[in-house]
Order: C-alpha cells, then sequence, then structure tokens
C-alpha cells in the first residue's frame, strides 16, 4: 500500500463522497475508485458501504483501519 493510497482512503472517509474527495485531492473521481478499489482488494474486504446517491459510509473494517491511517498520513504530511 502506498502513501498516496493512504491519503485517498483518509479524504474519502472525511467527506463521505467520492467525488468531493477526488476534487480535494486533484484526481478524477475514477482514479479514486480505482484507488479505494486496490485498497480494498490488498486487504481483503471493502472499507467502505457505498449508496446509490454516489456517498460512502465507513464500513466495519475501514473504521477500523482509518484512525492508524489518519494518523500516519499527517506525520508523512508534515
Amino acid at each position: 500500500m502506498e502513501i498516496y493510497q493512504l491519503r485517498t482512503f483518509v479524504t474519502v472517509a472525511q467527506q463521505g463522497h467520492l467525488t468531493q474527495a477526488a476534487e480535494l485531492l486533484h484526481l478524477s473521481q475514477p482514479a479514486v475508485t480505482a484507488q479505494i478499489k486496490a485498497i480494498e482488494e490488498e486487504v481483503g474486504m471493502p472499507l467502505f458501504e457505498r449508496t446509490a446517491g454516489g456517498d460512502v459510509d465507513v464500513g466495519r473494517a475501514g473504521a477500523t483501519a482509518s484512525c492508524p491511517g489518519h494518523t500516519g498520513v499527517r506525520a508523512t504530511a508534515a
């Protein structure tokens, strides 16, 4: 897993929407989706629960991963 993928994960979790996260990260929505799918494949489970309106909620696995990931991303950004 790469640091840019962790940043994407944290941003999606904070925003609750893929398109808004993409805008903040200056990426396309399909690029954000691809990064999230890559992370999910690596950990072997979905991290978000997707809704029909494009919103995403952090799933059980994502909630477990979000606190350590957020701390790590902040530490490397400083």
